[in-house]
């Protein structure tokens, strides 16, 4: 293809040219902005909005926005809850309640909407990016955007999962960019764990994909004789983003705040996304059956991702097939 840049697949066993092809954004802004809206379509909130505004307003109350993000001010004890109030509390969600309290006392409903969509639009441009790092046409750019926007719809809601979302598709482009060009920069992967953590629990999610990312190349490149180099790079690299973690006013308690809200079999059972795959689709069925859609789109593009693997396999796309998995 004329005007195209013949890169190596730094995990292949034989290297394959894949071009580079011009990103959605650049071939038409529109189509990509149209993607963003259908994701950004719903305006759906549950009563965890307001309880995460008020833990944000507390936060602020009485002292500046900076001393507030250094972790002045955050309540230790809990003081809203009847049944367990004066318990310890710990808020790995803290910097999120923050913001959107942030944005709501200063903006209202129609801050907490930018807040929306700039947190779909990040994610939605990510997963962009990396799409276009496996040399992906921009065809088949908008179909795969047009297919996810559709079946992140429903859980782009007014929560503090928005920055997991985003956090996930960042590392997901640069991971993409590693495996396909060889020239991502890794570094910025513990910075962005640290704020993560910060963030949104799900930032575990974050670790288990580079992990998964790190030992298939790590594997790939010793079965074809490139040495152990790469791989001990990731694993260090791995190391490194998992040690960010702790960097949050909690320390290393914030992971056991985490570890305890999944573990909780209440709280497993009253959260439909910590639910097994068929049991979320049950619930969602008898909740409302049009949602349903966006599980079948999702499963469509794992099923789609394994035939096409199936078909014309390539050593180089183990690693990035490794974290769909």
């Amino acid at each position: 293809m004329t005007g195209t840049q013949p890169i190596r697949s730094v995990s292949q066993a034989s290297p394959v040219e894949i071009g580079r092809r011009p990103s959605l954004l650049r071939y038409s802004s529109a189509l990509f902005v149209l993607v963003i809206l259908i994701a950004d379509a719903g305006q759906v909130s549950d009563p965890d909005l307001w309880s995460h505004i008020r833990f944000g307003q507390a936060a602020l109350a009485g002292h500046n926005f900076t001393a507030t993000l250094l972790g002045e001010g955050l309540a230790r004890r809990d003081i809203y809850s009847y049944s367990a109030f004066g318990d310890q509390w710990r808020d790995p969600e803290w910097l999120s309640e923050v913001l959107m309290g942030a944005f709501y006392t200063h903006a209202g409903i129609i801050g907490l909407k930018i807040w929306k969509f700039a947190c779909v639009a990040a994610t939605l441009g990510f997963l962009m990016i990396g799409v276009v790092e496996s040399g992906a046409a921009p065809a088949t750019q908008l179909n795969l955007l047009m297919v996810a926007a559709l079946a992140l719809w429903p859980q782009m809601q007014f929560r503090p999962q928005l920055f997991t979302f985003a956090l996930l598709a960042a590392m997901l482009a640069i991971l993409s960019r590693d495996n396909y060009r060889g020239a991502a920069r890794l570094w910025l992967i513990p910075p962005m764990m640290t704020l993560w953590s910060n963030l949104h629990g799900g930032f575990i999610v974050g670790l288990v994909a580079l992990s998964a990312y790190a030992g298939v190349a790590g594997f790939s490149d010793l079965r074809a004789g490139k040495g152990l180099g790469r791989g001990m790079r990731l694993g260090l690299l791995t190391a490194t983003a998992t040690l960010a973690t702790f960097v949050t006013p909690y320390g290393l308690e914030s992971w056991d705040a985490v570890l305890h809200s999944v573990g909780n079999q209440a709280t497993r059972t009253a959260i439909t996304e910590w639910q097994p795959l068929w049991r979320a689709m049950v619930h969602q069925w008898h909740q409302f059956a049009f949602g349903e859609l966006s599980y079948l789109l999702a499963l469509g593009l794992m099923a789609a991702l394994m035939v096409s693997f199936a078909r014309t396999p390539r050593v180089g796309d183990l690693p990035m097939v490794a974290i769909a998995d």
